[in-house]
């Protein structure tokens, strides 16, 4: 799993007669925020489905190794939670987590994005004997995104340099 993608550049910066406070403004910040927006877009959702429990690696919840429909089974979260709300998907149990979820603030500056889920706090709960940690689960991206994510922002941060070098200016006596 990948905590932080990261994004250098070495070199001269790209495009004439732009400083380095210009070139995050005018380039990384859009690519960032890019990056931010499509993560929310296409992969936040993911952390709700059972698909999304394996690629990033969930911790098993009790009784999910144990046999359906057993005693030990019924007694168990995933037991109750089946009993009670009818699924067993990851991150959910009344539904309000992921319904939160979709919103979001994403704010980037030219040194990477952040993606504020502030309404989801529910997330932060945390049972101190248990090593789960579900926040953590909601904020992890895999490698498969991590390379789609800098994809989208160097497409991003590509446009934006070609535009700017494009333009030139001409002095008329």
């Amino acid at each position: 799993m990948i905590g932080r993608i990261r994004i250098r550049y070495h070199g001269a910066v790209p495009g004439a007669g732009m400083g380095k406070r210009e070139f995050g403004q005018k380039v990384l910040k859009p690519g960032f925020y890019k990056m931010g927006r499509h993560w929310h877009a296409n992969f936040a959702k993911k952390h709700f489905t059972h698909a999304g429990a394996r690629e990033y690696g969930y911790y098993k919840r009790k009784g999910d190794n144990l046999t359906v429909g057993s005693k030990r089974w019924k007694r168990s979260y995933a037991g109750q939670k089946w009993r009670k709300k009818g699924h067993n998907l990851p991150l959910v149990f009344k539904g309000e987590a992921r319904r939160l979820s979709r919103m979001a603030n994403i704010v980037a500056n030219s040194k990477g994005v952040k993606v504020k889920l502030t309404k989801l706090n529910k997330l932060n709960f945390r049972n101190p004997k248990s090593r789960i940690n579900m926040r953590a689960e909601m904020t992890r991206v895999s490698t498969a995104e991590a390379e789609v994510l800098t994809r989208q922002g160097d497409e991003e941060m590509g446009r934006r340099i070609t535009v700017d070098a494009s333009t030139s200016t001409v002095t008329i006596k």
